[in-house]
């Protein structure tokens, strides 16, 4: 699994670094006339907003106990049981 976490973050940042290559113009074939400021900074943007999702999905998330909804709604339903009998 980790190896697949791997190839597939390998993957992205390759196509991430082509992006800005092919739109930017920031990352030339002489490095000395490029602007690799840009690009860090974009990639901690990126990051930054990753960071933020991540927040926002644990701030909304609720844990929910499957044990303590099961035996619940089997106690609910051995009660409408009862009533009914």
């Amino acid at each position: 699994m980790i190896s697949l976490i791997v190839a597939i973050a390998y993957h992205v940042s390759t196509a991430l670094v082509d992006l800005i290559k092919n739109v930017t113009g920031w990352l030339p074939d002489n490095i000395n006339e490029g602007r690799l400021d840009k690009v860090y900074w974009t990639l901690c943007v990126i990051g930054s907003l990753n960071f933020g999702y991540y927040l926002v999905c644990s701030w909304l998330y609720r844990y929910i106990n499957i044990e303590e909804e099961m035996a619940r709604s089997v106690n609910e339903d051995n009660e409408e049981t009862r009533q009914e009998g």
